[in-house]
């Protein structure tokens, strides 16, 4: 059926419809789609509303939704939505019956404080009539005291009920003052809850019905919403293959739950820029000194020092099928086009505003690899273990950390770029403990060639033992840095009589291909030499 869509365009220009009768009914979040730093929220309206001009209020929307991105539509029902707006709300996130808990302690806390000061008090009296007995020593009645065991036993009665009521006093003391911090933590909670209030959005949809049920959907992006992909890489270094399980980590603290929903995960960002940004004409001419100096001797010297490192400063830079894993669960469907991949979760999943990510599984495939061995002996006397991992799915694998492990035991975890749709990716599972490498220094001299056209030379020179332990044979990259010149005066050239390396990717370094024998050595000599004028000193080496 044909759905009628509303922005929220009247809404935003302050409109209001004439005078109707507002029902509040209850919404329900069926679907959300997670983008990176978003998410779009999808809520399910169905109301029975009398004949005329009828308000639907949905309450409870998040306070940080996206105004502009508010859409409203029929899905059923004869009634026509003639404007939507919305409004801001203020409530207590307190319930009345925690507040009524809290105010009955509060009265039992302050009745008791008042008994314990009514304790006071008569601990006080009683030490003020002990020590009026003691200004008067001698007389505890009209009859004298006359015997020496009748003034020991007054004395006694006296210091013993001295110290009672002291004892007395500190333990009270202590009860009033642990009443009383109770007290102001009470006191300091209920102001709170009292004072404490949860902004939201309330949706106001105009509606001319027909006395008929009606059934709305409201769709809005709100922000706190991520999600990231983790990814499980598995080397079977005895079988040759590579088990690859793609997950994502979702997370939302958008202000509202996400009850039983269906969830997609896409790749799309909508708080990106739309367009490419605004270029401006960038005009430069030449300094006028004169005006310069008459400005230095107009403004302090700060000014000046701000003057003068502004001009210097450069412009400013512009602005499908369902799968299932190897124990027949449901994955998610992957709808991958030319420019946005979406990952729709089967069922449907409750995902809690509280910022708790939590995992689910995207995908699970496994491909045959071959192993390769790399190493850089001048640095590292050791040898890696890489695969090259084609991704074969119709979507890019995005950015995100990679958790690695070899037969089992878990290597590590690395954060990886983008791979594209088609392309490889080389992973390390770290070391290769089955073959020992050996770095020697054979020659590192300097000295001079020539008789007419005389220039100094560097000589290094490196030998490099490769002992394979395995049973099969291993391809070996191995990889170096030589010196790169920065004069055409300084020439940096390879030895004669040594294998010739090959450029990498970077500047500088060099690496050779080689095939390590199984249970076998394999040596490779290395060096270069730099020719440079004679008298001259070279700098970086």
């Amino acid at each position: 059926m044909k759905a009628t869509y509303w922005m929220l365009y009247a809404g935003l220009l302050g409109w209001h419809g004439g005078a109707a009768a507002m029902v509040t009914a209850p919404s329900q979040i069926t679907a959300v789609t997670v983008h990176p730093g978003l998410a779009t929220v999808t809520r399910h309206v169905t109301v029975t509303l009398p004949a005329g001009d009828e308000v639907v209020a949905i309450e409870g929307l998040p306070a940080s939704l996206d105004v502009a991105s508010l859409q409203v539509s029929r899905v059923s029902g004869q009634a026509q939505i003639t404007s939507v707006e919305i409004q801001r709300q203020l409530k207590t996130v307190a319930s009345q019956e925690d507040v009524v808990k809290l105010e009955a302690r509060q009265d039992t806390l302050q009745d008791e404080l008042a008994r314990l000061d009514g304790r006071a008090q008569a601990l006080a009296t009683q030490m003020t009539f002990l020590q009026a007995l003691a200004a008067a020593p001698g007389k505890v009645s009209d009859q004298a005291l006359q015997a020496s065991a009748e003034w020991a036993r007054g004395v006694s009665v006296l210091g013993d009920s001295m110290q009672r009521i002291g004892e007395q006093k500190v333990l009270l003391a202590q009860e009033q003052r642990q009443r009383a911090r109770e007290l102001e933590v009470v006191k300091s909670e209920l102001a709170r809850l009292q004072q404490d209030q949860h902004e939201s959005r309330q949706l106001q949809i105009h509606l001319a019905g027909k006395g008929a049920p009606v059934e709305l959907l409201v769709r809005y992006q709100v922000p706190g919403a991520n999600w990231q992909p983790v990814y499980e890489a598995g080397l079977d270094t005895r079988r040759g293959m590579l088990k690859l399980t793609r997950s994502a980590l979702v997370q939302q603290a958008t202000g509202e739950t996400w009850p039983q929903v269906a969830l997609t995960l896409a790749t799309s960002r909508p708080q990106q820029l739309s367009a490419p940004p605004e270029l401006n004409s960038w005009w430069i001419d030449l300094r006028d000194e004169s005006q310069i100096r008459a400005k230095s001797t107009a403004v302090s010297q700060q000014d000046s020092v701000e003057v003068q490192a502004l001009m210097a400063a450069p412009a400013p830079a512009p602005a499908p099928a369902s799968e299932a894993d190897a124990d027949g669960h449901r994955l998610p469907m992957l709808d991958a086009g030319d420019f946005v991949a979406e990952y729709r979760l089967p069922g449907r999943l409750s995902v809690a505003s509280n910022q708790d990510p939590q995992r689910v599984v995207l995908g699970e495939e496994s491909q045959s690899v071959s192993l390769r061995l790399e190493s850089a002996p001048r640095l590292d006397p050791t040898a890696y273990l890489l695969v090259d991992m084609k991704n074969s799915l119709p979507a890019p694998l995005l950015a995100g950390a990679w958790r690695l492990s070899r037969d089992g035991a878990y290597i590590g975890q690395r954060d990886l770029p983008l791979v594209a749709a088609g392309d490889q990716l080389a992973l390390a599972f770290g070391a290769d403990d089955a073959v020992k490498i050996q770095a020697t220094l054979l020659e590192d001299q300097q000295g001079e060639q020539g008789v007419l056209n005389k220039e100094q030379t560097l000589v290094r020179r490196w030998r490099f033992e490769f002992v394979n332990g395995h049973d099969s044979a291993l391809p070996l990259t191995v990889r170096d840095s030589w010196p790169i010149s920065r004069n055409e005066q300084v020439k940096i050239e390879p030895l004669a009589g040594v294998p010739a390396p090959q450029p990498a990717e970077e500047p500088g370094v060099k690496q050779w291909q080689l095939t390590l024998q199984p249970q076998q050595t394999t040596r490779l000599e290395s060096g270069y030499q730099v020719r440079y004028p004679y008298q001259r000193h070279l700098e970086g080496l």
